[in-house]
């Protein structure tokens, strides 16, 4: 299925689940679940710290810059979403720091991938697949007020699909 090691898309569970888990958790105050997701969490920060810091997703950096070279790949951006609003749930409605933390070491390594790219490249990219990125990066906005977050909601507003509805 979707999560097989080899699929293209696996991983993508993870950041659904947390979602629900947190919206779970929100309604149900289950002490167990709480630790589930903090034990993932923290899992999640583990494999952060030994990636560089920074990247933290189910699938290799490498299908992003695939992406960017014209190579077929099936939904990098999807996949990371999920995970991104994930755990943008989990710090709402949980207030567990260490998802702020991977949230913040993930949107930093979007900053700098997406910072080499000049705008009419970053639109193609965009015209490829977004995976609703410009939300996850204004919920992170919204509790970091941090200008990074900002530049990557504009960077990952596809203005080329957006003008044309507007």
């Amino acid at each position: 299925g979707w999560e097989d090691p080899t699929c293209q898309l696996r991983g993508h569970f993870l950041g659904h689940w947390l979602s629900a888990a947190a919206w779970m958790f929100e309604a149900t105050g289950d002490a167990r679940l709480e630790a589930k997701i903090r034990h993932i969490v923290d899992e999640l920060l583990r494999c952060q710290i030994e990636n560089g810091g920074k990247w933290a997703a189910p699938i290799p950096e490498k299908y992003l810059d695939w992406v960017a070279r014209g190579k077929q790949v099936w939904a990098p951006h999807y996949t990371i979403h999920k995970l991104l609003m994930g755990l943008v749930d989990v710090y709402k409605l949980l207030e567990i720091p260490v998802a702020l933390q991977v949230l913040e070491g993930l949107a930093d390594w979007f900053y700098e991938w997406s910072g080499q790219f000049e705008y009419d490249k970053m639109q193609d990219i965009l015209d490829v697949e977004t995976g609703a990125m410009m939300e996850a990066f204004a919920d992170l906005y919204s509790i970091t007020a941090q200008d990074r977050d900002l530049e990557l909601m504009s960077r990952y507003a596809r203005t080329r699909y957006f003008d044309r509805l507007m």
